[in-house]
């Protein structure tokens, strides 16, 4: 549930980044937490197989940090 100082604070966030970077969206920690994530399935399948050891190893280091249930879902069938 977001409060009004939370609201502010976003809305601070998105001007700021629109006035001095010109990037119209913000980058979440979700967002960049699961493209870390892809980046890890990717290296562990760059020799042509992502096994599942490395697979479950990911999700697991995904769960231990926090990563909600829609990046550990899409981690399962990446």
């Amino acid at each position: 549930m977001s409060t009004a100082s939370d609201d502010r604070i976003v809305a601070v966030a998105r001007w700021v980044c629109k006035e001095h970077y010109g990037v119209d969206q913000l980058v979440t920690k979700t967002v960049v937490l699961r493209n870390y994530l892809v980046a890890l399935m990717e290296v562990a399948g760059a020799d042509g197989v992502l096994s599942e050891p490395e697979r479950q190893w990911i999700i697991g280091l995904a769960t231990i940090v926090g990563a909600p249930q829609v990046i550990l879902d899409d981690l399962q069938n990446y």
